[in-house]
């Protein structure tokens, strides 16, 4: 009867270290886990704030064309200007 008891214990004793390395393990899969999303959370962040300097850029980039295409017409405009006028004045 006293290895019986012996037995029980000896599994007992072996079944709450298996628990505890369980939970242990368990604990230290949800620490590595949450340490994981927070930095995916703040990749995320990053390239979210990357993304809209880029769209600024491409605005800004858009803008400046469109003022060079808008001196480049005026330039045109004035050119036309000075061939009729100087047109005008050959006849």
């Amino acid at each position: 009867m006293n290895e019986e008891t012996d037995e029980q214990g000896d599994v007992n004793v072996e079944l709450e270290e298996l628990e505890e390395s369980t939970l242990a393990d368990t604990l230290m899969a949800i620490a590595s886990m949450k340490k994981n999303l927070k930095e995916v959370k703040s990749n995320t962040e990053r390239s979210t704030d990357e993304i809209n300097c880029l769209k600024v850029m491409a605005t800004s980039l858009k803008l400046q064309k469109a003022a060079e295409e808008v001196d480049e017409a005026k330039s045109l405009a004035q050119t036309a200007r000075e061939e009729l006028r100087k047109a005008k004045e050959a006849d």
